[in-house]
């Protein structure tokens, strides 16, 4: 496989077993989630540190730290599904040696470069996934630590 079929996903695709699919359409859903909470969660956060006039605001950072408890979950179950999704594709690639009479090194390195190329880009996206996740939660604790600021429409 050359590196322009790394990189193309209309020709990558194509080559990858039905629990690789499933597996991406998993880490879609979870990349979703986690880039959803993450802009929710910075939004609030800007409003908070703004001195907003809400009138529990550690209410809402326990919320938020909740919810950031949550996007840390989520990328921990999905990596570890990936684990398993890629030992089973692992396995796929060595079926050719039980259902063939003679061994073909050139189908087996094949699925194992698929393989490969399929763990490299999904831990890439893990990686990405899991910055996001980093400076959401740096940004919250530092929110956490210093007092929020009053409104200032009661005093005079």
């Amino acid at each position: 496989m050359s590196l322009y079929n790394y990189l193309n996903p209309t020709i990558f695709l194509k080559h990858l077993p039905a629990v690789g699919l499933i597996f991406l359409l998993l880490l879609i859903l979870v990349s979703i989630y986690v880039l959803d909470r993450s802009v929710v969660t910075t939004l609030k956060l800007r409003k908070l540190s703004r001195g907003s006039s809400h009138a529990k605001p550690q209410i809402d950072l326990e919320r938020l730290c909740d919810s950031i408890a949550n996007v840390r979950q989520a990328l921990r179950f999905a990596f570890y599904t990936f684990g398993c999704c890629l030992f089973l594709m692992l396995c796929r690639s060595l079926d050719s040696v039980a259902t063939s009479s003679k061994l073909n090194y050139g189908t087996i390195l094949w699925n194992f470069g698929v393989d490969f190329t399929f763990a490299v880009d999904v831990c890439l996206i893990f990686l990405f996934l899991h910055i996001v996740q980093w400076v959401v939660s740096v940004r919250l604790n530092q929110v956490i630590r210093r007092p929020l600021p009053t409104s200032r429409s009661g005093s005079k």
